[in-house]
């Protein structure tokens, strides 16, 4: 089997999703009618769709689908990276307490009353952004003080992860008119995208992403041991380092915009690495393909389950991931006997 065609497949399936997610909804929109507005906003055609037609599109369904395919994005691309960098299958962005960083963040904005937008961007979606940043710096002193011990760099993300759900927990108990809020954001939802939010996460995985791939090498190296990346000439410590700073920053960007969403970078990677194999070269273009296309399948499930309530994503993510986490659990320790 040609370890590229999975890659090739999801991008195909890719534009399907997106057409198939945009014509979903309360209003009725076929998928021809996407296509030929599509047409029409690039000036190709007049379409002579209604103007009510054309807002929903491209007010509120193309940004909502961007934004999913954003975040799927570069949730599975930071999967890859921390299983190969802290050589564990079930390692995924979350461990490191990234969600929690923003979630703390994003707390204290809701909980203050800070709505202001600035150049587009929400306050809540800053004080996310800053409280993953502080996570971050954290993480990595940690890494530093341990001299690039990727184990306790785990375990130290883990412990700052607890101690900012603790602060989440006593603010929400001084503060229970926010609490719907507060969690309705912390489960995860892709309904307040706007074209700003697309932008400048999308600006942000991007170059993650391009940056992660240049090096799919060195990664392919250091996933084998800090002995034989020494012996090939690499710098297990430094490059593991690197690799974690631009995935927890890819991390932050989805998170500050999306909320929490878990199990994607632990699902996507799994599966895809059954077909691909293990050289992430082939890996890293795929999960991208199929984190994106997972998102925007699973934000579909959450605005039509319960029409016309709409179940946050990440719960939905949740109850495909925690199976998918226990039956993973199950095979490394049969591994382990």
């Amino acid at each position: 089997m040609n370890r590229n065609l999975p890659a090739i497949l999801l991008f195909l399936l890719l534009p399907i999703a997106v057409l198939s997610s945009a014509a979903f909804g309360a209003a009725d929109i076929s998928i021809l009618t996407v296509i030929r507005a599509i047409l029409d906003g690039l000036g190709f055609i007049d379409s002579g769709i209604s103007e009510t037609a054309k807002l929903i599109l491209f007010q509120i369904r193309f940004p909502r689908i961007m934004l999913a395919a954003v975040t799927g994005a570069g949730l599975a691309t930071a999967g890859v990276v921390f299983q190969a960098v802290f050589q564990n299958p079930l390692a995924e962005p979350y461990l490191l307490g990234i969600s929690s960083g923003a979630s703390l963040g994003a707390t204290v904005a809701i909980i203050f009353g800070i709505e202001a937008v600035a150049a587009g961007v929400g306050a809540i979606t800053f004080a996310a952004f800053l409280g993953s940043l502080l996570t971050i710096l954290l993480v990595l002193m940690i890494g530093g003080r341990t001299g690039g011990d990727f184990g306790s760099l785990l375990l130290g993300g883990i412990a700052i992860g607890y101690i900012f759900q603790a602060a989440i927990s006593f603010l929400m108990m001084l503060n229970r008119d926010q609490t719907d809020r507060i969690v309705f954001w912390m489960m995860g939802s892709f309904a307040s995208a706007t074209w700003m939010k697309v932008g400048v996460s999308f600006l942000v995985v991007f170059i993650s992403i391009i940056l992660i791939n240049m090096n799919s090498v060195k990664l392919n190296i250091i996933s084998l041991g800090a002995d034989e990346a020494h012996s090939l000439g690499v710098n297990p410590e430094r490059t593991g380092l690197f690799f974690l700073a631009v995935s927890c920053l890819l991390t932050a960007a989805v998170v500050s915009v999306s909320g929490i969403i878990g199990f994607v970078g632990l699902i996507v990677p799994h599966l895809l690495r059954l077909f691909t194999g293990a050289d992430h070269r082939k890996l890293l273009p795929a999960s991208a393909a199929g984190g994106a296309c997972l998102m925007i399948i699973a934000d579909i499930a959450a605005r039509s389950l319960m029409v016309p309530k709409e179940i946050p994503v990440g719960v939905i993510t949740a109850l495909i991931g925690g199976p998918f986490f226990l039956i993973m659990l199950r095979k490394q320790r049969r591994k382990s006997l």
